[in-house]
């Protein structure tokens, strides 16, 4: 199952456009559904367009709501009427995000620039996860986050709980003050592009199977390389948060 989001542009307009940010979710749905055969049902939203211009604050509270959220209910139906016992969930999403106080925040649709009530707190879908992970019928969760900060300077330092459960694993774009980057020559972001890559078979072992730990070593080789060859020697290294290195993504045998 699979949670897709996108935001390149906003209703704000002081906000900047989120360059290829749509394009990069579109294609890494894509692969959700050739490389991992997931249909329509198995991916939030099911349909594209129904959310074609991109997530508003209720739509985070509506999807990431551990009690009565779309997720939740996504996942009680899969056991319910599909008879699948445990699911492993992806969570995509690509859009503009703002440190404020030291605590990252995604910008809705609707956020607006002088309102930190109208932005929606990272932590908080972190948190929202961790408490849907107690579920029993979810086996892993994996978050990869493709987020373009506009301040990136007022990045705190530590923002995930140590408490994080052992199900969930978090790969970022960037670390501390740095930020996601275009790779105009391909028209995606750097991380996307990569991950995309190594999804596909790049980052795969001898075995022809691609674990979290050998798509994130692959990821942290490859856009730290990518980054410092782009005009004005941009420097980004991705971040991992999380334990299970060895969790199984993708057999392509």
């Amino acid at each position: 199952m699979a949670v897709v989001l996108a935001l390149e542009n906003y209703e704000d307009i002081s906000f900047s456009r989120a360059k290829y940010a749509e394009r990069d979710a579109r294609i890494f749905r894509l692969y959700l559904q050739n490389a991992f055969g997931l249909d329509d049902f198995q991916i939030l939203p099911s349909k594209p367009w129904q959310m074609e211009s991109g997530p508003t604050r209720d739509d985070f509270e509506k999807i990431f709501d551990p009690h009565q959220g779309d997720l939740r209910n996504r996942i009680f139906s899969a056991s319910k009427y599909s008879g699948i016992d445990q699911v492993d969930i992806y969570i995509y999403y690509a859009g503009l995000g703002i440190w404020k106080k030291g605590k990252p925040y995604l910008i809705p649709k609707d956020g607006h620039n002088n309102r930190i009530a109208s932005f929606y707190s990272l932590e908080k879908i972190i948190s929202n996860l961790s408490l849907l992970s107690v579920l029993q019928n979810i086996r892993t969760i994996t978050i990869f986050l493709d987020i373009r900060y506009m301040n990136p300077d007022k990045a705190g330092q530590e923002w995930i709980s140590p408490d994080l459960s052992n199900k969930i694993c978090i790969l970022t774009a960037s670390t501390g003050s740095e930020t996601s980057n275009i790779y105009e020559e391909k028209k995606h972001s750097i991380f996307t592009y990569h991950l995309l890559k190594g999804l596909g078979g790049e980052s795969r072992g001898d075995d022809n199977k691609i674990e979290l730990g050998e798509l994130a070593e692959y990821i942290y080789r490859k856009v730290p390389e990518t980054s410092k060859n782009l005009s004005g020697k941009v420097r980004q290294s991705p971040s991992f948060y999380g334990s299970d290195l060895k969790r199984l993504l993708l057999d392509l045998q």
